[in-house]
C-alpha cells in the first residue's frame, strides 16, 4: 500500500505519516491486529519504521533484516533505508530534509512512548515541522476500507507488492 497522498487529520493535511513497528502497549512481539507496518511495507521483521509521504515511501530496517527487506518490499514503491550505515540519515534526519517548514507528520501516538514522541518533536521543530497525533490509527482505516472493498488485506494481503 502506498498512497498517492496521505489522509487528512481535521481539514489539516499531513505531509506523511510515520508507521512504528510499535503497538499500543510497546509489545516486545506484536499481535496480527497491530502490524500496520506489514500491513504498508510487507516487510515481516520484528523491527522498522515506515514513512510515506504523497510520493515516497521509506522503509528503516537494521542489519539483521537488509536482505529479507530487498525480498519483501517492492522496489517500484518503497526505499530501503540501511540504519546505521555510512550515508543513512535516521528517520528525523529524513523528513526534516525531505519535508517543508510548517509541514505536519501524522503519527498514532499510542505507537510511540512519551520519550520517543517527545524526542521526534524536539528534532523536527528545528525546522519548524510538527508532529500530529492522531485520534484514530490511518493505516487502520485504510485496511478496514480495502477490506470492505473485498480486497485482501493484514498479513495475506497483496497490498504494497507481492510477497
Amino acid at each position: 500500500m502506498h498512497a498517492s497522498a496521505p489522509p487528512s487529520m481535521q481539514g489539516a493535511p499531513l505531509a506523511c505519516i510515520i508507521v512504528p513497528t510499535d503497538d499500543p502497549h510497546l509489545s516486545e512481539y506484536v499481535s496480527e491486529r497491530y502490524k500496520r507496518r506489514h500491513f504498508v511495507s510487507r516487510f515481516t521483521g520484528s523491527q522498522g519504521t515506515a514513512v510515506i509521504t504523497h510520493d515516497q515511501a521509506c522503509l528503516w530496517a537494521d542489519g539483521r533484516y537488509f536482505l529479507q527487506a530487498e525480498q519483501q518490499l517492492d522496489p517500484s514503491m518503497w526505499t530501503l533505508m540501511k540504519q546505521h550505515t555510512d550515508g543513512c540519515p535516521t528517520v528525523e534526519e529524513w523528513v526534516r530534509n525531505t519535508l517543508s517548514e510548517g509541514d505536519a507528520v501524522g503519527v498514532d501516538a499510542s505507537t510511540f512512548s512519551y520519550s520517543t514522541y517527545e524526542s521526534m518533536q524536539k528534532k523536527l521543530d528545528k525546522k519548524g515541522i510538527k508532529l500530529v497525533p492522531t485520534s484514530f490509527n490511518l493505516i487502520d482505516v485504510v485496511r478496514a476500507q480495502l477490506e470492505g472493498e473485498g480486497e485482501e488485506g493484514g498479513s495475506g494481503g497483496k497490498v504494497g507488492g507481492g510477497e
